[in-house]
This record gives structure tokens, sequence and C-alpha cells, in this order.
């Protein structure tokens, strides 16, 4: 199979950060396991067995599933075996755990730990819901800080090796324009007057250069045992910090998806628990309709 795989994933028009993700998926769970063996001699059980004993959480094990189904369908289309074993296969269970955003606390933790040059991505990450990427591949054509918004439109693309450049963002509902509080503005104007910008103009930068997504990854760990927060406290809660701040200060869904680059239907998935409970709205609207009708059908009497 190992062979089919190289040729397979040689032909695939994927982005470089793509690749370089299913190809260590690849290299560290499938072709262990399949690399050996003849595409005909794999059988539907012989992929649930696998995927059941994957050592990884819930979601990257049916990724590591996606990935070999989709290499079996193109071996399928190939006319080198007549079934795609994978299809139907029972995949790992995933117990999706809700959103959690960070906490004032949390946050404050985070800013005095973090290196004067490091804040700006606390401040992107929670005041506009900025993810990795896009933080890191903000550049300064992209604000508009007297009109007091910001415009996604790519993000930053670090292949383990080679040089990072500019890609499109992962979905066409991630382009979008921020709105920007005036502490965000002021905030992102203090960084550009204290560092400047770095390669290409990015707004995020480490003395002028790139920050790859493996050197994020070093940093914010070192930074989380700084700050006192548990392993699994990752960036991408502060951009749950900042949709938990939208939803909760009544910003309507519409909007608040808009600003994050989701669907509303994604966006109620992902976010309906950090919404406000509307216990008392709800008597009261109950109360107005109904009151009217008791009191007239008891008139009426």
């Amino acid at each position: 199979m190992e062979h089919y795989y190289r040729q397979w994933a040689q032909r695939q028009p994927w982005r470089d950060s793509s690749r370089a993700s299913i190809e260590s998926n690849f290299t560290n769970h499938v072709l262990p396991t399949f690399g050996k063996r003849p595409l005909g001699s794999i059988r539907r059980g012989d992929v649930e067995a696998w995927a059941a004993q994957l050592p990884l959480a819930g979601t990257t094990a049916r990724l590591a599933v996606q990935y070999l189904g989709a290499m079996l369908e193109s071996a399928v289309d190939d006319g080198l075996i007549a079934k795609n074993p994978c299809r139907g296969a029972k995949r790992p269970r995933v117990d999706s755990e809700p959103v959690v955003p960070y906490t004032a606390d949390e946050l404050d933790r985070l800013w005095e730990h973090a290196h004067d040059w490091f804040r700006i991505a606390l401040v992107l990450g929670t005041m506009a819901g900025l993810r990795l990427g896009e933080v890191a591949g903000l550049t300064v054509d992209r604000l508009d800080l007297p009109r007091r918004t910001l415009k996604v439109d790519r993000q930053l693309v670090t292949p383990t090796a080679g040089t990072p450049s500019f890609g499109p963002p992962k979905t066409s509902a991630n382009y979008r324009t921020v709105p920007l509080a005036d502490v965000a503005v002021e905030n992102i104007a203090g960084n550009l007057e204290q560092f400047g910008t770095g390669r290409e103009g990015v707004v995020f930068h480490e003395n002028g250069e790139w920050v790859r997504r493996q050197q994020f990854g070093h940093l914010w760990r070192k930074l989380r045992v700084a700050a006192g927060l548990p392993l699994e406290a990752k960036f991408h809660a502060t951009r749950h910090t900042y949709a938990s701040t939208l939803l909760s200060g009544g910003v309507g869904v519409p909007a608040a998806a808009e600003y994050l680059g989701h669907t509303p239907s994604v966006l109620l998935k992902t976010y309906a628990h950090l919404m406000p409970a509307d216990h008392d709205r709800a008597r009261s609207v109950v109360q107005a309709a109904f009151t009217r009708t008791v009191e007239s059908e008891a008139a009426a009497r």
C-alpha cells in the first residue's frame, strides 16, 4: 500500500500546511499498520480494529480514518480495488466537550507573563477572534484603525521546512471584516509604535521575523506554564473568549458568526451554551401574550 500512497500523495493539490499534517498522519498512524499490505487485502474489519486502538483523541483518530478512506477511494477510481473498505466503517467516537473561554483572572496572568511583543497575539485573539494563522498573517495594510476595522482575507502558512507564505483562509466564511473596540485599536496602535512591522508588514513578529506555528507553540507552552494554566489551555481559547464576550453582551447570532468567520449554524453548535439564559425574557413574553387572553375569557364569563 505504501507505494500507492506515495504516488497518490504527490498528485494531491494540498496546501503546504495541509500536506505536512496529512503526511505526518500517514507516516505515524496509517503506514505502520497498512503500509506493507497489498491494497486488496485490507478489509472493513481491519480498518475498524485499527481505528479503535489508535492512541489519539477522537477527532484526530477520525481524521486518520478519513485520510485513509480518501486514498482508498482514489484506488477504487484507479481500478486497483473494487470497493473502499473505509465506506461504512465505524469510526472512533468523538466526545465533544463544550468550549470554555478564559476567565478575567486567567487573561490577566497570561498578559502579565507574556513578552511585550507577544501580547498583540492575545489582543487579536480575545478582542478580534482571530485564529493563530490569521494573527500571524495580519499585515498593517489590512488594518483601518481610523474606521476601527481589520480585514481577514488570508493567513500565514508556515510549513515545517521552507519559507512561510500567505495563503487563503480555510473556507469562504473565513473572509470577513472585524469591528474593533477602542481598547483593541489602542493596543494595536501601541504595538505598532513600539515594535513596528515585520516581514511583508506583519503586525505580529519577533524582531521583524515571521512567527512560525511551531515557534508559537513553544512560546505558548512556556507562557501557559508561567501563567499557571492547565495543559488543555490553548491559544484558540482566546477566540472562544471573544465569542463569549459577543454573545453574552447581546450581539446577534448572524453578526457574531460573521465576525468569527462562521456560519450561524456552526456558531450555535459551538457556542450556544455561552449565550445568556433568556428565562426572565421568556417569562415576560409569555406573560404578556397570555395574560390578556385569560383576562378576556374571565370577563366574558
